[in-house]
């Protein structure tokens, strides 16, 4: 589950028709160009997630270029230069079983109404996944040729599909979209008894488009405790957590061998940097940390749901 946010909360990204293609587009042309699977998305006003899996190990090189890309549209869009994103690196926290990821995708996609936006997620102006997107066909978005030049090395036309989880390999897709949208509907509920016990109305989604670009919410920032690394059941994240204690040793170890110009050395699978700017790794990493692999439990049918 990857996390980004604007610089000072800004509506920078308000969903407009013109950013909500194009950050459609995007996605679109960056999963086909790196290989990375995006499974749900939502983008707010001000931040955005995305759950994705990275089958070729490349999410790093696909979020910068994502990230940079977005920041050229929308400020273009926008009349404005400077900063787009805030000062915190992207956050990315590891799913690393199949409860796990469907409660991430729940939080993702209720994500508009836990902020006060829509009462219901389907009501959010912008991008945002629905359940239907796993059995549906994909859609085909059009280059934002406001931006790009048509004889640029951009595709006209790009197929935005999203996918099936990897922990959900063995479940029929109409079967995953009707889980998760109960799901969703249960957590929506929720929050919607939430705002109404405190006497908060939702803005909606006219609401929404008449703010301001250049505004942020009139709410004081939460106060942001420590960013988990991963998401699962205790005995796995534990597990997951050693694991990384254990390749964070093993590269600094192979780190200090390269600084002494030992080029021979081998830095442990999940390597990225390293491998991809100075090609240090002599075997390729199966993926974003791959010592965590180990550790993804498969779907299970009986698993509870609450």
């Amino acid at each position: 589950m990857v996390t980004r946010r604007c610089i000072d909360r800004r509506f920078f990204m308000r969903p407009d028709a013109d950013v909500r293609a194009a950050l459609e587009y995007l996605m679109a042309v960056g999963m086909a160009r790196f290989g990375v699977v995006i499974v749900a998305a939502a983008f707010l006003s001000n931040h955005y997630h995305l759950i994705l899996a990275d089958p070729e190990g490349r999410y790093p090189a696909f979020l910068q270029w994502f990230d940079s890309l977005v920041a050229r549209v929308v400020n273009c869009r926008r009349g404005r230069r400077g900063r787009f994103w805030d000062g915190d690196q992207v956050h990315v926290e590891v799913l690393l079983d199949a409860e796990a990821v469907e409660r991430k995708i729940v939080y993702v996609l209720a994500n508009a109404v836990a902020a006060g936006l829509v009462e219901r997620g389907r009501d959010w102006p912008g991008v945002r996944s629905s359940p239907q997107v796993w059995v549906g066909p994909p859609k085909v978005v059009r280059r934002p040729d406001w931006f790009f030049r048509p004889d640029g090395s951009m595709p006209e036309e790009a197929e935005l599909r999203y996918a099936m989880p990897p922990t959900h390999e063995g479940m029929a897709a109409a079967e995953f979209a009707a889980r998760i949208g109960r799901r969703v509907s249960e957590e929506e509920a929720r929050l919607r008894a939430v705002q109404n016990a405190a006497k908060r109305p939702f803005l909606g989604a006219r609401g929404v488009l008449r703010q301001r670009w250049w505004s942020r919410p009139r709410t004081p920032e939460a106060r942001r405790g420590v960013k988990p690394l991963v998401a699962g059941a205790r005995e796995t994240c534990q597990a997951a957590l050693a694991a990384i204690q254990t390749f964070r040793w093993r590269y600094r170890e192979a780190l200090e061998a390269w600084r002494g110009d030992d080029r021979q050395v081998f830095f442990p699978p999940g390597t990225w940097r390293m491998r991809e700017l100075h090609q240090a790794s002599r075997r390729p990493p199966p993926g974003f940390l791959a010592v965590l692999v180990g550790w993804r439990a498969p779907f299970a049918p009986d698993v509870a749901t609450a």
